[in-house]
Order: C-alpha cells, then sequence, then structure tokens
C-alpha cells in the first residue's frame, strides 16, 4: 500500500516534506540543544522539554506525549523495514506476531497506542458483544447533544397561559 502511493514519485514532495519538519522537530526536542537551552526548558526526556517549552507559550502538550515520542521512534524502526522489502513472505510476516525482536517491537508499539489513544487493539470483541473485563474503550466517547428544559413562559398568572 504504501509503494502504490509512491508510484510516479505522485507523494515524493510531500512525503519529504513532512519528514523534514517533524524531524527538525524532534531533533530540536530530542537533546538540551541551544533552542531547549536559550527558551529555558532543558530537562530529562523530550516529552518534559515539550512540557516546558509549552509552558512558556501558554499551551499544554498532549497528555500523552512520553508515549508518543516513544512511539514515533519504534513506528520508525517498523516502517524502514517494512519499506525495504525484508519481509515480503506470509512466513517472514509472522515474525511480526511471533516471539521474536520485531515482535516484541510490535508489541511494544500497540501497547504505547493503546495508552496514547485509549483504542483498545488487544482486546477484540466477540460477535457483536466486547470481551468481559476489557480496560480500555472501543473508541473514545464523543460529545453528546445537550438538552435543555424549556423554560416556562413568564407571564403575569403564575406561569399559566
Amino acid at each position: 500500500m504504501l509503494n502504490m502511493r509512491r508510484r510516479g514519485a505522485a507523494l515524493a514532495r510531500e512525503e519529504f516534506k513532512a519528514v523534514a519538519v517533524m524531524s527538525w522537530f524532534d531533533e530540536t526536542l530530542q537533546f538540551n540543544t541551544p533552542i531547549v537551552q536559550t527558551l529555558k526548558a532543558t530537562a530529562t526526556s523530550p516529552a518534559d522539554r515539550l512540557a516546558l517549552v509549552g509552558r512558556a507559550v501558554g499551551m499544554t502538550p498532549a497528555p500523552r506525549s512520553r508515549e508518543l515520542f516513544e512511539l514515533a521512534e519504534l513506528m520508525s524502526l517498523v516502517l524502514r523495514t517494512l519499506e525495504s522489502g525484508v519481509l515480503n513472505t506470509e512466513d517472514l510476516v509472522a515474525h511480526l506476531y511471533k516471539a521474536s525482536a520485531l515482535g516484541t517491537t510490535m508489541n511494544r508499539i500497540i501497547d504505547l497506542w493503546q495508552s496514547a489513544t485509549g483504542e483498545r487493539v488487544k482486546d477484540r470483541p466477540i460477535g457483536n458483544l466486547i470481551a468481559a473485563g476489557a480496560q480500555q474503550p472501543l473508541r473514545i466517547p464523543g460529545p453528546q447533544p445537550l438538552t435543555l428544559a424549556r423554560p416556562a413562559l413568564a407571564t403575569g398568572t403564575g406561569g399559566r397561559p
């Protein structure tokens, strides 16, 4: 699927631009760079640095940014492996799910994704029912419509028409 979207270099510029921008952000927060030091956001992890930079400009980072930073690094490894063509057969793809180094990485990616998004991936629904004891919701609940009671008409007759 990744290769089909790249046929004829249709996405080359967009992909390069996205990777360049995100790499710049990542590189800025990965270490206590001069920019981070100037902003007085020196910390021990990229998520903590992001929180300090955000606080300086009046913003709050995503509550699970620590998981997202770790997820990005692991996903980069897995996507490069997939794009390299190393896993082109069913037997090789099985390594993503078996007890192997790649399988352990995939399991960690799933754990981080569940933690960061609240989306269940490991607990599969059985038929139309969700498995008993599921800890995470299938979807994050959306906003519910607000219903208000109609106010009584204010008349001189105690609310009677």
